[in-house]
């Protein structure tokens, strides 16, 4: 399939680069106040979330939501999916890590996965996602308000410094590579 050929995240080269060419149609519209930084999320980890939730998943208010761990694509869903209205179970292997997401999930957070369980959950793999995907993302990102969980930001200069961060695994949410000043 072309996409998976050519899917940014995939097989090619990544973007972290000073000027990088794209094609026309393979961009798209930053949602409605949102920063460059902001912007820098998307393409991977939130497309992720969207394709996973609602294209392929056809999730419902009032559905369960399993999300594993605290990267990029598990907080993505679960902020997607706390709008849309199903509950949402998030994992992590810290304690610290899972307090923050209360405030992300809500006070009454679940914590208890029989639930899933006894329903039958559904597992497939996601890839990515298409342009279409992207651009109802950020029409659903700009209705809903959701801003993305940024870490930290490192100036280009220091990349070397986010790459061992982000190895760290210590990160919360998605670390950020800014270009230039953007201000």
């Amino acid at each position: 399939m072309e996409m998976h050929r050519t899917a940014l995240g995939g097989s090619p080269d990544g973007v972290l680069a000073e000027r990088v060419r794209f094609r026309e149609e393979g961009l798209v519209h930053l949602p409605a106040n949102y920063s460059f930084e902001e912007g820098a999320t998307l393409p991977c980890a939130a497309v992720t979330a969207w394709h996973a939730l609602f294209v392929k998943g056809g999730l419902n208010p009032g559905e369960i939501v399993l999300c594993l761990g605290t990267g990029g694509v598990s907080i993505f869903a679960l902020q997607l999916a706390k709008a849309a209205g199903p509950k949402v179970i998030i994992t992590s292997s810290s304690d610290e890590k899972l307090e923050l997401i209360g405030i992300l999930a809500g006070r009454e957070a679940a914590t208890e996965v029989f639930p899933i369980v006894r329903k039958g959950a559904a597992i497939f793999g996601i890839y990515v996602g298409s342009r279409e995907m992207f651009e109802n993302l950020n029409r659903a990102l700009a209705q809903s308000g959701i801003r993305p969980v940024i870490d930290q930001v490192f100036p280009f200069e220091s990349v070397r410094e986010a790459c061992k961060y982000l190895e760290s695994g210590s990160h919360f949410g998605k670390i950020v590579i800014r270009i230039g000043d953007q201000s």
